[in-house]
């Protein structure tokens, strides 16, 4: 019953003729899922056009079949000094639909496309030219494009639905479902819940068909991988959670379940659609690619990083970084993230292959992610002996604005240190009683590693956390011991600090020596806050960025609930550990806040990137809830 309701929601989505109607501007926006054959984007003071090859398409991606269109083509048939006249052939399946000489200057052509040429699921267009090169130029240029607009014919007979497009949205529609119902959903919220998905669906089909049409078979994977996690992740949550000593309920397992889901579908989902793409994914993805390549080369660059003195471009001393900053010097940016992504590398290391590696890391970045709801869940429940607290937290802190930051801008590098860092806090919880054991000191010892060596601004978050909590907790003690020795915990951390100076060995000098004083003599004018060098539209100050990433509303529970800690009195008589663990997470978390309004007055005067802010996320979800 509920495919056949999804079957007639397409079907009557697709009569509405004029949700076919398709505007590409092509060098500008996002025009690239929808041509094939077409040169690179160029722009002048009168327009934004792409050149055409000797043959380029026009896909359409489901449009319905068996209705008429018109094409309009702004276009221009410029020919240098001595070249035959531009010619223009349109073409459908081979089928000529007509030729004509476009003029030198910008025109528009209206061609007509009948309902017989119209029959397959993609309306692929292609246009055929007398192409010629320049000198210097191995490029094959046939006619300047500056846009394409397609408006559907008015017609009396029903529109066919294309098959393809069809059958993704309908199994789509059967995992969700099938998702939902695994984890308990009762039939009649998950019947619901899958019925208003596909009402969504239908209205976009009629407002903005392409949109979804491009993204239906990303949207089959994204749930299909959903529901591949949704049988295969419970148990191992249930077990791992409840060897963290943070047993959950039945109940407390679906709700994180659900929430983790439907984090990860939104952020793999958005990274899948073909119409998102960002410079930066392509970049990390090319150096997985040359890791891959070159290992000891790739080694070698990544100890000789400078921020850049301009806001863009490669230098050939190392990478483009901090260009906000506008400032030259020595700065760490470890690579160990790459070297985690190398298996995804193996499968995909060419570069016609880059679009599949981004797909394959975007997802298991997202599907890694996500899993600090589980992280937060275990740090509320085992260290403040709540769980409904570490669903809200964990409800809050992955779908906060913020956390959708370096999903969008490609940053794989500090997915991964935001990650480890949530789990090393909370492994540090967790463990606190079992520290002194040689495993438990061994995991707390190599996350507190991979926490410092991941990314540069989780090891300057860990250099500072640890100095406040240790101080936090000494004072603590003096009220009552915790149960359990604290110098486990220290010396892990300082196990792990001694294994990431494999990296920052060779950096300790140069940021003592130059990086730090050349940004101390910055602070006088700010460091990175510059409109010229995008610092000023990355945000700066503290209230823009609490509202333009949190939307301000978890800030003033979660000082309420930080005032709530400090308050809160744990029972002493005894010396129970279970009490003992809590007093620790108790001074772990004043320790946390310690570090956000350290580094949130750092920021007024260097600019941090938000680097803070998302570093505070889980912060605040935990103490919201």
């Amino acid at each position: 019953m509920l495919l056949a309701l999804g079957l007639l929601l397409i079907a009557l989505a697709y009569q509405v003729r004029a949700g076919a109607a398709l505007r590409v501007d092509l060098g500008i926006g996002p025009d690239q899922p929808y041509l094939s054959g077409f040169n690179g984007r160029e722009s002048n003071k009168q327009l934004n056009y792409r050149w055409s090859s000797d043959r380029s398409t026009l896909i359409v991606p489901g449009p319905g079949r068996d209705q008429g269109f018109d094409l309009v083509m702004n276009i221009i048939g410029y020919r240098p000094a001595g070249q035959l006249a531009a010619t223009l052939t349109v073409t459908i399946r081979n089928n000529t639909v007509v030729t004509l000489q476009p003029l030198p200057y910008p025109t528009a052509y209206t061609v007509t496309i009948p309902v017989n040429l119209n029959t397959a699921d993609d309306l692929a267009i292609s246009f055929t030219s007398n192409a010629f090169s320049l000198p210097g130029d191995p490029r094959v240029l046939g006619v300047i494009f500056d846009s394409l607009t397609l408006i559907p014919s008015p017609g009396a007979g029903m529109v066919r639905l294309p098959t393809s497009v069809t059958a993704w949205l309908l199994l789509a529609l059967l995992l969700l479902y099938l998702t939902l119902r695994h984890l308990r959903v009762g039939w009649r919220a998950a019947w619901t819940a899958s019925a208003a998905l596909m009402l969504v669906a239908a209205a976009l089909l009629v407002s903005d068909r392409y949109d979804l049409t491009l993204f239906a078979l990303p949207l089959l994977t994204v749930t299909l991988c959903a529901y591949g996690m949704a049988l295969l992740l419970p148990p191992v949550v249930t077990w791992t959670l409840t060897r963290l000593g943070a047993k959950p309920s039945e109940a407390a397992v679906r709700a994180l379940m659900l929430i983790y889901l439907a984090a990860f579908a939104i952020k793999a989902g958005g990274m899948m659609h073909p119409q998102f793409r960002v410079l930066d994914q392509g970049l990390r993805a090319h150096q997985v690619q040359e890791l891959i390549v070159d290992p000891a080369a790739f080694w070698d660059k990544y100890q000789h990083i400078s921020t850049a003195d301009t806001s863009g471009g490669a230098r050939s001393d190392g990478l483009s970084l901090l260009g906000q900053w506008h400032l030259r010097v020595p700065f760490p940016y470890p690579p160990f993230a790459y070297y985690l992504l190398v298996p995804f590398g193996l499968l995909w290391p060419k570069s016609a292959d880059t679009d599949l590696l981004i797909t394959a890391c975007d997802t298991a970045l997202a599907a890694l992610a996500s899993t600090a709801a589980f992280a937060l869940y275990a740090l509320a429940k085992r260290g403040l002996g709540s769980g409904r607290a570490g669903i809200i937290a964990a409800a809050i802190a992955l779908f906060a604005p913020i956390s959708y930051l370096h999903f969008s801008d490609g940053d794989w590098t500090y997915i991964w240190g935001g990650w480890v860092a949530l789990v090393y806090i909370m492994a540090a919880v967790c463990l606190a009683d079992r520290a002194h054991k040689p495993l438990p000191f061994a995991i707390l010892s190599l996350l507190a590693a991979f926490a410092l060596a991941l990314h540069t601004a989780t090891a300057l978050f860990a250099a500072a956390f640890v100095p406040l909590a240790i101080v936090g907790l000494l004072v603590m003690r003096r009220q009552g011991r915790f149960g359990f020795p604290l110098w486990p915990l220290l010396a892990s951390f300082l196990a792990g600090a001694a294994l990431s100076l494999i990296y920052y060995g060779a950096y300790i000098v140069p940021m003592l020596t130059v990086t730090l004083p050349a940004i101390i003599a910055h602070l006088g004018s700010g460091l990175g806050q510059e409109q010229r060098f995008l610092g000023r539209p990355l945000l700066v100050g503290f209230w823009p960025q609490v509202w333009a990433h949190f939307a301000a509303w978890p800030l003033p529970l979660a000082v309420a609930g930080l005032a709530l800690l400090m308050t809160q009195r744990w029972r002493v008589g005894g010396e129970a550990v279970e009490d003992g663990v809590r007093r620790f997470c108790v001074g772990i978390i004043i320790a946390w806040a310690g570090v956000f309004a350290l580094f949130s007055l750092a920021d007024l005067k260097v600019n941090l990137l938000q680097r803070h802010m998302l570093f505070a996320l889980p912060l605040l979800g935990l103490l919201a809830g």
